[in-house]
């Protein structure tokens, strides 16, 4: 199944998608995506559709728009060493404000501060059943399903001291969607691949099995730290071949369009 959130005729809403067309769940008991997750929390969640809104008829929100979103830094070998630095002992986490991010097929901004926008192609999973101190066993449980993201960063910011907070928080810098797949209809992440162009030209190319730390070891590390939400969204971390990684930088430019492209979750796409 995938789960989307949109913007209609009559304001924001969401369903499942069948095919192009999105079936309309919302209702009073569930207005969003969000209070669904958190009603079911890890429940059998079957969501009952309404009616349908074909292709064309909405416009894509960040699937979970106002999310808790914890992004690991440094998760594969080669973006750590084309970052310059060491391999780490545990997972960097830091955080992003849900107004870093837009939607599927909306505009990327390019703050006026810095031209030091880069891409970062990641797979995201979203929380489904709450839980604190995880086993990693058990961590897989606790997953919804997943969904492409790109953690834009303003590199000039990243870099002001050693926390990523204010390079990875420029508004609209970012993206996820366009939707959730749910974990039974996606391949297991070991068997996943993630491919990141701009303006079609392959920058990212890594296997999801790449991972320095996998789920459930992050799982089990965040959830260590706090509770874990139903509805939470957690991105996993980039691979090699980031735009600071070329000498000269290959930073974004207006117009350009990048995509990040996920087997059997999707591909996201901005300019």
């Amino acid at each position: 199944m995938r789960l989307a959130s949109v913007e209609g005729a009559t304001g924001p809403t969401w369903g499942y998608l069948e095919g192009d067309d999105l079936i309309e769940c919302a209702d009073t008991r569930h207005p969003s995506l969000a209070a669904a997750l958190e009603a079911a929390d890890g429940a059998s969640f079957v969501p009952e559709g309404h009616r349908r809104m074909p292709a064309g008829t909405f416009r894509w929100l960040p699937p979970l728009p106002a999310a808790r979103v914890f992004c690991v830094g440094l998760n594969y070998a080669a973006h750590i060493r084309e970052m310059g630095r060491p391999l780490p002992t545990f997972p960097a986490i830091f955080t992003r404000d849900p107004v870093s991010f837009t939607a599927h097929e909306a505009p990327l901004r390019v703050p006026r501060e810095s031209e030091t926008l880069d891409y970062e192609g990641e797979l995201a999973l979203i929380i489904g059943r709450s839980g604190r101190r995880i086993a990693r066993v058990s961590a897989l449980d606790h997953v919804l399903g997943w969904a492409c993201l790109n953690d834009g960063s303003v590199r000039e910011w990243q870099n002001h001291t050693t926390q990523f907070t204010a390079g990875k928080n420029f508004w609209r810098s970012g993206s996820w969607g366009p939707w959730i797949v749910t974990r039974e209809e996606a391949p297991a992440v070991a068997d996943m691949t993630l491919v990141t162009t701009v303006n079609r030209e392959e920058r990212q190319r890594a296997a999801l099995s790449d991972l320095v730390f996998d789920v459930p070891a992050l799982l089990s590390y965040l959830s260590t730290i706090l509770p874990l939400r139903a509805g939470d969204v957690i991105a996993t971390g980039t691979p090699g071949g980031v735009g600071a990684g070329f000498e000269p930088k290959r930073w974004l430019r207006p117009r350009d369009q990048v995509q990040v492209r996920i087997d059997g979750v999707g591909t996201l796409t901005n300019e």
